[in-house]
């Protein structure tokens, strides 16, 4: 998933390589800005990036006879933001997820309405957060060592800074100690991981470059324990890009 810059053809073609070693299928939706200006939320204004990525999976099921119950995800800032929210609302379709330097992030509070926590948010009917259930997806985030600017892109308020910290370094840090810490409450022993990655900055294509992005991505959506699930590595390998933003019926 794309961060707001929206080079979703630019990441799938950087992933091509090692999704034909691994056997996965990329799939690349673009959320335009007229249509989806708040996906990284899942669409708590305009339309619902939720329920449009759902349509996409359909979509390439109906092409491909490709099975997209189960995915694994992975989404570079804005596009970090919108995989672990998607997986906290639909954990039971998420194998894993990869997070690449995400702006800020919904914790597992259920005292603190959505996006800043758990609770429910008005303007998503349908959407609840179990964290029963989404305590056990496996995440790791991954921050380049030099993303430690508070630029225009990185939102910030004091209610943020307060919650989650100065910059997106410190923001995964918090939210990885968070999530294990609420998993561990509840007997889990899912694993949340924290990357730094070398010579890197907020550049998607400098943290695969000089920091090795890609790689940690599929290792960790990829390479798991022998027992656990993993339902797309033995797919065969195909690029799917989609140049058209996808619409909500």
């Amino acid at each position: 998933m794309h961060g707001i810059s929206r080079n979703a053809e630019k990441q799938a073609r950087y992933f091509y390589r090692l999704a034909k070693q691994y056997g996965v299928t990329v799939i690349a939706p673009l959320f335009n800005d007229v249509h989806f200006p708040d996906y990284q939320r899942l669409g708590i204004k305009g339309g619902r990036a939720d329920l449009a990525l759902k349509a996409v999976l359909e979509d390439v099921t109906q092409r491909t006879g490709i099975q997209t119950t189960r995915i694994a995800m992975f989404g570079y800032s804005g596009g970090g933001q919108f995989v672990h929210r998607y997986a906290m609302a639909y954990p039971h379709q998420v194998t894993a997820i990869a997070i690449g330097a995400a702006g800020w992030y919904t914790f597992p509070d259920a005292s603190r309405h959505y996006p800043y926590g758990a609770a429910p948010h008005r303007k998503l009917p349908g959407v609840t957060f179990n964290p029963a259930a989404f305590l056990r997806v496996p995440a790791c985030v991954m921050v380049g060592v030099l993303d430690v600017k508070r630029d225009n892109a990185l939102r910030r308020t004091e209610k943020l800074d307060r919650q989650q910290g100065l910059n997106r370094i410190e923001r995964a840090q918090r939210w990885v100690d968070a999530m294990r810490r609420a998993s561990r409450q509840l007997g889990f022993t899912t694993e949340y991981r924290f990357v730094l990655l070398p010579q890197s900055d907020h550049s998607f294509t400098r943290c695969v470059k000089a920091g090795g992005l890609d790689q940690a991505v599929f290792k960790h959506l990829f390479d798991p324990p022998a027992n656990a699930p993993c339902t797309l590595h033995q797919r065969a390998a195909r690029e799917l890009t989609f140049p058209h933003s996808p619409q909500c019926s």
